[in-house]
Order: C-alpha cells, then sequence, then structure tokens
C-alpha cells in the first residue's frame, strides 16, 4: 500500500522508495508465511537471507515463484538506495510499475498457497525436506 501511495507523487525519489517497500512487503508477508507454517524467522542475524533461502532452494514451482519477485526485487532495491549517481530505471515509472506488479504476484501466491491445503502442506515439506 505505501509503495502505491509513493506512486501517486511522481518523482525519481518517490519511485525508488516504492522499490524499497515493494520489496519489504513480500519479504515480510513471506516472513510471516514462515512462521505460520512453523519455521520460526531467527531474531539475530541476515533475515532477508533466512527467508530468501527457505523459498529458493526447494524444488518447487510456488516457493521458487516468490524467490524469484524476492531476488528481483532486492536487486533493484539496492540500485534504488545505493546508485544514486543517475536516475536509471527510475527515471520514469514503467520499470517500478512492473516491479510493483511483481511484488503483489508474490505476495498473492503466498495467500494462494496458504489457502490450499494441499500447496500448503506440498510447501512445507518442501521447505523441511531441505531445512530439517
Amino acid at each position: 500500500e505505501s509503495a502505491r501511495l509513493l506512486m501517486t507523487v511522481a518523482s525519481e525519489v518517490n519511485r525508488r522508495s516504492a522499490v524499497s517497500r515493494a520489496y519489504y512487503a513480500v519479504l515480510n508477508e513471506a516472513r510471516a508465511a514462515l512462521e505460520r507454517w512453523g519455521f520460526p524467522v531467527p531474531t539475530t542475524g541476515d533475515i532477508d537471507a533466512f527467508v530468501f533461502s527457505r523459498f529458493n532452494a526447494v524444488p518447487s514451482l510456488d516457493l521458487l515463484r516468490v524467490a524469484d519477485a524476492l531476488e528481483h526485487l532486492d536487486e533493484n532495491c539496492e540500485v534504488a538506495d545505493y546508485s544514486l549517481s543517475t536516475p536509471g530505471v527510475f527515471a520514469d515509472e514503467k520499470e517500478v510499475i512492473h516491479l510493483l506488479y511483481l511484488a503483489e504476484i508474490g505476495i498473492d501466491l503466498l495467500d494462494q498457497i496458504d489457502a490450499d491445503p494441499v500447496r500448503r502442506a506440498k510447501a512445507i515439506g518442501d521447505i523441511r525436506g531441505v531445512f530439517p
């Protein structure tokens, strides 16, 4: 929601911030899903890496799609936050709109997994298979 709000005022700064907010929206939804599924997230350490690894290191198309969204958003978030000398993809809203859509897809997919007991059980089993 905050990413969409930022996009209502067109500026490079807001587009950069919107990508960051979108990344953390997906990351926090993925983290919450892990906790609901019985995988407590450590209170210290690299939480981003912990969450990403649970979605990326398993042979599950559903989980890999969430990981793909996280990875693309994270890459662009780093550019948004650290590569400030040129506007790049943040010069206009085209790529940022695509990234916000990607975040929505990732969050929607997490909701779909949670809503389907079979998909949820498979996701949990796949993660447990790699991270017992």
